[in-house]
């Protein structure tokens, strides 16, 4: 009877199905998107500055954390844009619908914690400079943003987007957003 004997390969043979199967984990992580961000801009209508939208679809199951969540808890979400000539934010960020809170004192004590569900809309005045045509320009930026469900969270990540000119969106109650 002959053997093929080699010290250590089943060791090998292991190591490297132990790797793959954990690079397959790692992209499966990593191809994982919790969610899907679109962005448009309007201008100036029916009594309402021209704005920026950003919307973030959650998958259900998974939250976000709002933009004004308070220091000492989970990372609060942050858009970036591209700098430009062409424009300018004439205030700050607010949300559509408004963050949900809780505590979550085993892990944060003390802290508010502040989520976003299901579709979340932010929303900033922008003011175009002059002569600029608003169909014309696109606003590039970023949403950075963690995802969690009950399991646990996944890494911060940006998310891109280029909005263009399009129609205002629907915001409900813009004096409880947040």
């Amino acid at each position: 009877m002959q053997r093929n004997f080699w010290p250590g390969r089943t060791a090998v043979a292991m190591f490297g199905a132990a790797m793959a199967l954990s690079a397959a984990g790692s992209v499966l992580a990593q191809s994982t998107d919790a969610l899907k961000v679109t962005a448009q801009f309007a201008k100036a209508a029916n009594g309402k500055p021209a704005r920026l939208y950003v919307t973030a679809q959650v998958e259900r199951g998974w939250h976000i954390y709002s933009m004004t969540q308070p220091k000492g808890g989970p990372l609060p979400s942050k858009i970036k844009l591209t700098p430009s000539d062409h424009y300018k934010l004439a205030g700050d960020f607010k949300a559509s619908p408004k963050a949900e809170s809780h505590n979550e004192p085993e892990v944060w004590p003390d802290v508010e914690i502040e989520t976003h569900e299901g579709k979340v809309t932010w929303y900033v005045p922008i003011e175009f400079s002059p002569g600029t045509d608003p169909a014309s320009i696109s606003i590039e930026g970023k949403l950075n943003v963690q995802a969690c469900n009950s399991r646990g969270c996944l890494p911060p990540k940006d998310y891109k987007f280029t909005a263009a000119l399009g129609e205002p969106v629907e915001i409900k109650d813009e004096t409880a957003a947040k």
